[in-house]
């Protein structure tokens, strides 16, 4: 939605979703662990959307963990703190864009 309020063309806006898409999956933890990663790059995957949330994944599916988990709750607070500026500076974009 950000990038489609951004770009016009489609081709630029897919290409551009897909060169984040694959840095942001390799640092956020999901194929690589985020604890093997060196240090300037531990601290760049914590800036990520989803490293907190496949943190909270992981521990839901392999450690059993429920809602009532202190830990779990960083993942579902950061994706809340990803999703609504994200929709509030697209619509923004969108309104000016007309």
């Amino acid at each position: 939605l950000f990038i489609s309020s951004i770009v016009n063309d489609e081709n630029i806006a897919m290409m551009i979703a897909m060169g984040s898409f694959y840095p942001n999956l390799l640092l956020s933890g999901i194929i690589w662990p985020v604890e093997a990663m060196p240090y300037y790059l531990t601290k760049l995957s914590y800036c990520l959307p989803l490293t907190l949330m496949a943190n909270t994944m992981r521990s839901i599916l392999s450690r059993g963990w429920t809602i009532s988990d202190n830990g779990i709750w960083d993942g579902y607070l950061m994706a809340l703190a990803w999703i609504f500026p994200v929709i509030l500076i697209s619509s923004i974009f969108f309104r000016f864009k007309k």
